[in-house]
């Protein structure tokens, strides 16, 4: 989190609300639940159970990061499963596995949001749920554009191309403008949310220099490398000391421009800078994670209740495919739990 987090979190932290409910509900939580644990052995304000910061961060870690696998693997199984059998699911059943398939993907977005540091630290893992993310990524836009396309939801997928793009079977205008606007910004937002996330995957945030700035010393100190012959730790410190140096420099010409200026442009170079300054923040993923989820909703709801007509048996009870995804969300519990409540020397080693 950069500047702009801090200001929001500790603006909310101070209203009026927060102390009331720090005060009136999460005090009085606190010692109720101190107090219930007593007969199962737990004691209020034991040190011994207390974790340091970098432990609940590692128990926190390992619990998203098994609910990101999990949410990866599921939207792909959904979708492989949707576009190998187009000749026998319909269109409404193709709908509804999307939707599940969007909750997925929203959910595996989340987390990459946590993992941040853990994927600068794990490249060859990250590679692979980054190419992972590409085969989900395009499934979704397939998905996507044939379930806006379709015409009867009664007929299987396959047959959607035929009558591609068409109003009905026996119509053959063209579908409105308002779905296909619906569809490209759709379409466009989540790419942009896939792009921003993987690109922040490689992005570093400690500091040291990228493999673009890595590169470009590289090449413009060629010669002097050449005719000094650095060691490895000198060729390390000077990339580090010409980065930061060439970081400060622009962000004091950047200043400056700002300071110089006057004025309309003087507010525009403000508000480039703070827009910039929000698009590196924690906060600026708040907007685009609630429009998915909120489309999400939308499509479940207009996909599973608003069809009353539709002539399709549809399974209420719980079986094999509802049961087993309920029990798998508890895996990610237990790699936390291994941490969180896991011997002392044992989290120390971690």
């Amino acid at each position: 989190m950069n500047d702009t987090d801090a200001i929001v979190i500790s603006t909310v932290q101070s209203c009026a609300l927060t102390r009331f409910l720090k005060t009136h509900v999460w005090a009085p939580w606190c010692r109720l639940h101190a107090w219930v644990l007593l007969p199962f052995g737990g004691k209020p304000n034991t040190a011994g159970k207390k974790l340091s910061r970098y432990e609940r961060q590692e128990a926190v870690t390992r619990f998203i990061l098994q609910l990101s696998d999990q949410q990866l693997a599921t939207g792909l199984a959904i979708l492989i499963a949707a576009l190998s059998n187009q000749c026998a699911l319909s269109v409404y059943e193709f709908q509804v596995a999307f939707a599940l398939a969007w909750f997925s993907s929203t959910c595996h977005l989340v987390t990459l949001d946590c993992l941040k540091d853990y994927f600068i630290k794990h490249a060859v893992v990250r590679n692979w749920r980054v190419f992972g993310m590409l085969v989900l990524l395009l499934l979704l836009v397939y998905t996507l554009i044939l379930t806006m396309a379709s015409i009867d939801e009664t007929l299987p997928v396959a047959c959607t191309y035929i009558y591609f793009g068409d109003k009905s079977v026996v119509n053959s205008e063209s579908i409105g403008l308002y779905v296909i606007a619906c569809a490209v910004l759709t379409v466009v937002i989540l790419l942009w949310n896939y792009i921003i996330r993987i690109y922040w995957s490689y992005k570093r945030t400690d500091g040291k220099a990228t493999f673009l700035e890595r590169s470009m010393f590289q090449i413009t100190t060629r010669g002097m490398r050449k005719k000094y012959q650095p060691s490895m730790a000198e060729a390390e410190y000077m990339i580090s000391e010409a980065v930061l140096e060439h970081r400060s420099e622009q962000r004091r010409r950047k200043l400056d421009i700002i300071r110089k200026s006057n004025g309309i442009l003087h507010r525009l170079h403000i508000f480039d800078r703070a827009s910039k300054m929000y698009g590196e923040s924690f906060l600026s993923l708040g907007p685009t994670v609630t429009f998915m989820i909120s489309y999400g909703f939308s499509q479940l709801y207009v996909d599973r209740w608003d069809h009353p007509d539709i002539p399709v048996h549809i399974e209420k009870s719980l079986g094999f495919g509802q049961i087993t995804p309920i029990f798998l969300l508890v895996l990610p519990l237990f790699a936390a739990a291994e941490i969180y409540y896991g011997k002392p020397s044992i989290r120390n080693m971690v």
